[in-house]
């Protein structure tokens, strides 16, 4: 049933009152504030860690056991000793979409998306394999007009 409480007739005031404020008490309790996402992340490259801000990434590729970062205006890619699966875990997925068995893209760095389904990110071209599109697709139904 969840009763908070019972009366039993005849409703003394002053339990009616305890009942009351025992109610508002559960009710107005404040809700747990979520755990924000972090705005960077550590990457552990040649044996030193990096710490690298979220929005500077533009999209990580994977090679077998080694992932590169690709930042916004860095010349080279950070490579670190990961799988893709941990990557895809550890960023948020409000801002990145894994689009290919081997990229994960931020999705506010896609440049555009061409007929043939491929996808332009910094100066990489990325054609999405089947297996991806229905997820990229929902994805462009939510952000398009």
């Amino acid at each position: 049933m969840n009763a908070l409480d019972f009366l039993l007739k005849p409703i003394r005031y002053n339990k009616f009152l305890a009942a009351v404020e025992k109610a508002k008490k559960l009710y107005q309790q404040p809700i747990a504030p979520q755990p924000q996402q972090p705005n960077s992340v550590f990457i552990r490259v040649e044996g030193e860690w990096h710490n690298i801000a979220i929005d500077k990434i533009s999209y990580v590729n994977g090679m077998k056991d080694y992932v590169m970062f690709y930042l916004d205006n860095e010349p080279k890619a950070l490579i670190t000793h990961l799988t893709m699966k941990a990557v895809e875990e550890m960023l948020p997925k409000d801002k990145f979409l894994r689009i290919h068995r081997s990229y994960i893209v931020h999705v506010d760095k896609i440049k555009k998306v061409d007929r043939n389904d491929c996808v332009y990110i910094g100066n990489e071209v990325i054609h999405i394999p089947e297996g991806y599109l229905p997820a990229f697709k929902s994805f462009l139904e939510t952000h398009s007009f």
